[in-house]
């Protein structure tokens, strides 16, 4: 694309407060001050206030994650309301770039529309290894799933992919995604693996706030929160 077509490109902000509100950044902040709208996919208690007293008036919505997992029409409807002046910040914990695939989908659909600007601060990796009891990656191993639809599930090589983190397994309480996991923990735990949730908070925190964790039924799903990540182990 031409420089001086993409400079007159409207920006939308991918940014992060890192794992809770007081790792924020000068520059996250400063870029803050300047939208009008700040879609959170984090909504932490004092959330409100903590902005109020950095100066920032943006109006803040909660965005919420599409059932079906595709988050294509709420991409369009924010890059539409960008280039009709809107000025936009996306704000989530860790990575901006994690974000349940909002992001790869936002680059596609920006392509010619708007400028994706995104902002780092600290992810959560190091603490979720190091809550996890992972302390040399050279010898252990370890990878990474993110739980957007079932065949994810297939992908997963149980003898070169184990350890593995699964983000965002809240997931699978969607009905799309209940019984293909049921059937992969119920063959992987006759195995012996372990299964165990580590809350996102606890990162933040450093507290060590790592269950195992045991899925018989259906109901056991609805104990995963939004801000959990699975950790199986052999």
């Amino acid at each position: 694309m031409d420089k001086e077509i993409e400079s007159k490109l409207p920006e939308i902000y991918f940014c992060s407060f890192g794992l809770k509100l007081e790792h924020i950044t000068y520059e996250t902040l400063e870029a803050l001050k300047k939208v009008d709208i700040i879609f959170l996919q984090a909504f932490d208690l004092g959330i409100e206030e903590f902005f109020k007293k950095a100066d920032i008036k943006a109006r803040l919505v909660r965005l919420k994650h599409p059932e079906n997992g595709d988050f294509s029409l709420i991409a369009n409807d924010l890059i539409l309301a960008s280039q009709k002046g809107k000025k936009i910040a996306i704000l989530t914990y860790g990575f901006p770039s994690f974000i349940n695939g909002l992001y790869e989908i936002f680059i596609k659909k920006a392509e010619g529309k708007a400028k994706i600007k995104t902002l780092y601060s600290v992810g959560s990796l190091n603490p979720l290894l190091e809550l996890a009891g992972i302390s040399d990656l050279s010898m252990e191993g370890v990878h990474f799933f993110n739980s957007l639809a079932p065949v994810f599930l297939k992908k997963i090589d149980e003898e070169k992919h184990i350890p593995c983190f699964i983000l965002n397994p809240h997931r699978f309480s969607a009905r799309d995604m209940k019984k293909p996991f049921l059937s992969f923990y119920s063959r992987l735990s006759k195995k012996g693996y372990s299964f165990y949730l580590i809350q996102a908070e606890s990162a933040g925190k450093h507290e060590q706030v790592v269950k195992k964790v045991y899925f018989e039924s259906e109901k056991d799903l609805k104990n995963i929160g939004e801000r959990a990540t699975l950790f199986i182990s052999r």
